[in-house]
């Protein structure tokens, strides 16, 4: 019942802050107050949900929670501190950027290869060169034998593929799932 509640309350919050959203630069202050309550609400009715044998083993030390989880508290109780107490805009929104940083964080940790693996594969994707066959599913392999058959050669052209057919294709065998995008071979 009482997790329902804080739930409830934190979608309003979040429901509020969003109407907020049009006029961000004139209430900014009053948009991070609402969505830091709502925060803190769904954070209260989510550790309401797992039950008080999990807080009292959290509190007794017997588990450890996360550092990007502490910060993300922290940075919470921060932002709430600097827009009720001191009303200071600009602390305030210093506190939301580091909420959003630290919820980043945490929720880069909670998947499943770490944030090392997650961030190396957003960044490689976004990064300068970036293309569309780099982004496809072909194996390394197959893109060092593409770099070893030069620039001037056809797609999958080289010394090592064997007979071919005229157009750098293998005479037999299995294609390869995805070569990148140039049409089919009129034959």
């Amino acid at each position: 019942m009482a997790s329902g509640v804080c739930l409830l309350l934190a979608a309003l919050c979040f429901g509020l802050a969003a109407l907020y959203a049009p006029v961000l630069l004139l209430r900014a202050r009053k948009f991070a107050l609402l969505w830091s309550l709502g925060s803190a609400l769904a954070l209260a009715g989510g550790t309401l949900l797992r039950g008080g044998a999990a807080c009292g083993r959290l509190l007794r030390g017997e588990e450890a929670p996360s550092r990007p989880a502490l910060l993300y508290v922290v940075a919470l109780g921060a932002t709430l501190y600097a827009a009720l107490c001191l009303r200071s805009t600009l602390l305030t929104a210093l506190g939301a950027c580091a909420q959003v940083a630290a919820l980043l964080a945490a929720l880069l940790g909670v998947l499943p290869r770490g944030a090392g693996t997650a961030l190396r594969f957003t960044l490689g994707r976004l990064g300068p060169g970036a293309a569309l066959a780099k982004a496809l599913p072909v194996s390394d392999s197959r893109r060092r034998k593409d770099a070893e058959s030069g620039p001037g050669t056809p797609h999958g052209a080289g010394p090592q593929d064997g007979p071919s057919r005229g157009h750098g294709e293998p005479a037999l065998g299995p294609a390869p799932a995805i070569q990148g995008l140039r049409p089919p071979d009129p034959r």
